[in-house]
């Protein structure tokens, strides 16, 4: 990986973590103080917002996939990767929650 590639991936990744960050910040005092719901309420909402980030980025996963073949290329055993993946995802949900 060169210098530019190196450093344009590292802005990107503090980028989109800040923007989570930001989006977590402010989400509460906006639920509560503009939407007016109740405080009780916030955890759920969070997890419904965090719930929605992980179906969004599944479904645009399997969408880039589908329309971009060129990106899909896989190593001639990735089956078996898929295989294992699909026991782990039980497991994604419980850290989810």
């Amino acid at each position: 990986m060169s210098g530019y590639a190196l450093w344009l991936a590292l802005a990107t990744t503090a980028l989109g973590f800040g923007g989570l960050f930001a989006s977590f910040t402010y989400l509460a005092p906006m639920m509560t103080q503009v939407a007016l719901f109740a405080p009780a309420s916030v955890t759920w909402l969070l997890v419904l917002f965090g719930g929605g980030l992980v179906a969004g980025n599944i479904h645009h996963q399997r969408r880039t996939r589908l329309h971009l073949p060129q990106l899909g290329r896989r190593h001639p055993r990735s089956h078996r990767t898929r295989r294992r993946a699909a026991r782990r995802r039980p497991m994604l949900l419980l850290f989810a929650l």
